[in-house]
């Protein structure tokens, strides 16, 4: 989790779309992706610095609490270092009563889009790249070189391992969508910020085929993206 840009920024974004706009955050979601009900976690508080500005994020799947698919997690990725951070984390409640958790990730400028794995340890990057391989081939990406997982869309790619793991590993699946919410209108300085929907499906069908995602694979079928104008009223 970095510094929260003041006005700019998919955190800045999305934290304000969750305590302005809830509702109509809410509908967009419900809109795009189905369900009947959405209601989202609180952050932890952190201790961490006086301006409360680095409130922690979910990391990883702290957000279970069932100790078996817990133990199965520690053993399908790292618990040192940096995991997954998760910009929001909330419950969809169908029409037929279930629930499902819903992962968010945000993002407002291109540059977002590419990364790659700071692991130092080697037995953390052991258990990653074990863990990307196996991802791959459940996006039908086995033939794809795990550098461009590894080193180029890690971020990306370590999403998609926390979706894998709970829906292929976990047993019974565990009931999950992962949300990608793409702001439309950001002004951020030396960044370039998507105006359009088309903007932002360019970059991420190039980073798609680039990684070898088959887009007919049913984990695929729990990805879902939402493209957000940052103001709507001013589009």
């Amino acid at each position: 989790m970095g510094t929260i840009g003041r006005c700019y920024g998919s955190e800045w974004h999305l934290l304000r779309y969750l305590g302005r706009h809830r509702a109509y955050l809410n509908q967009q979601i419900i809109k795009q992706i189905g369900g009947e009900e959405l209601s989202w976690l609180d952050f932890n508080f952190s201790n961490e610095n006086k301006n409360c500005l680095r409130d922690s994020e979910w990391n990883g799947l702290d957000f279970i609490t069932d100790p078996d698919v817990l133990r199965n997690w520690y053993a399908f990725w790292p618990t040192s270092g940096r995991s997954q951070n998760w910009d929001a984390v909330g419950k969809l409640r169908l029409a037929n009563g279930t629930e499902e958790w819903l992962l968010v990730e945000a993002k407002a400028h291109l540059h977002e889009e590419k990364s790659r794995c700071g692991a130092t340890s080697a037995r953390s990057i052991e258990k990653i790249k074990k863990a990307l391989t196996e991802t791959k081939a459940a996006f039908a990406a086995a033939s794809t070189p795990l550098e461009i997982w590894y080193e180029k869309y890690y971020q990306y790619a370590n999403r998609l391992a926390a979706l894998y793991f709970l829906r292929e590993i976990c047993q019974p699946p565990v009931p999950v969508r992962l949300l990608y919410i793409y702001f439309l209108g950001d002004i951020f300085e030396d960044q370039h910020c998507p105006e359009t929907r088309e903007d932002w499906e360019n970059t991420i069908n190039k980073m798609e085929n680039q990684l070898g995602i088959d887009r007919d694979c049913p984990l695929y079928a729990r990805m879902s993206k939402l493209f957000l104008y940052v103001n709507p009223e001013a589009k």
